[in-house]
Order: C-alpha cells, then sequence, then structure tokens
C-alpha cells in the first residue's frame, strides 16, 4: 500500500471509531462477556496501528488517542442511554498500547521490504 492509502485507511477507521464512541446508544446485545472492552480496545488498536502506518508523529497521535479516550467517556456520562466507565477507558489505553506496537513492528517490516511502500516514507 502506498502513503496515500495508508492516510485513508486511517481517516475512515477514525470515522468508524467516532461513530461507535458518540453513537447516543449503544446495540442492546448481552452476551454475558465483555464484549464490549474488546470493541474499544480493537477501536482504539486499529486507529493507533493505522495512524502509524500512515506516517502520523508518535507523540501526537498517542496524545490524540489519550484525549479521545478520555473525551469520549465524558461525553458518553453525559448521554443518556450511554454512560462512563473506567474500565472502558483502560481498554481503550490498553488498544492504544497494543495497536502502536504492531504498527511500529509492521512499519518496519514493510521498511525492509520496498522503500515506496514505506508508512511514512515520501
Amino acid at each position: 500500500m502506498t502513503l496515500r492509502s495508508w492516510r485513508l485507511t486511517f481517516w475512515v477507521a477514525l470515522a468508524v471509531q467516532f461513530l461507535a464512541l458518540y453513537w447516543p446508544r449503544t446495540p442492546g446485545i448481552d452476551t454475558g462477556l465483555p464484549l464490549d472492552k474488546l470493541v474499544h480496545i480493537v477501536l482504539f488498536a486499529t486507529v493507533a496501528m493505522l495512524g502509524v502506518l500512515a506516517g502520523l508523529p508518535l507523540g501526537w497521535l498517542v496524545l490524540g488517542l489519550v484525549a479521545q479516550a478520555a473525551i469520549s467517556e465524558l461525553v458518553q456520562s453525559l448521554l443518556p442511554a450511554r454512560g462512563a466507565d473506567l474500565m472502558d477507558f483502560l481498554a481503550d489505553l490498553l488498544g492504544v498500547a497494543f495497536g502502536l506496537g504492531v504498527g511500529v513492528l509492521l512499519r518496519s517490516r514493510f521498511r525492509d521490504r520496498a522503500p515506496q511502500d514505506v508508512p511514512g516514507g515520501h
């Protein structure tokens, strides 16, 4: 993939994340499993990984995602059908860390393979 493709994919994933975090109500599926936490981890890991591959500066990416995690819980606490949850925030942070790690590993592999496909390269 080209850097432009990674950036487009990042913005699409970020839009999906925004919809999931700020939608007025969540789907009412109760399986007894902590699927909500898994969703938080996957949402933040995906955006973090794609941000790395899109060549975003790591410091700004981390700052933005941590702020997104905190702000989303604050906003959810204000919505009648949602609520803030410290465990959701922690799941978000876990997702950020995991996504950054995977993104950095993938970026280094791409760099070793083909210079024109290096995310963050020019």
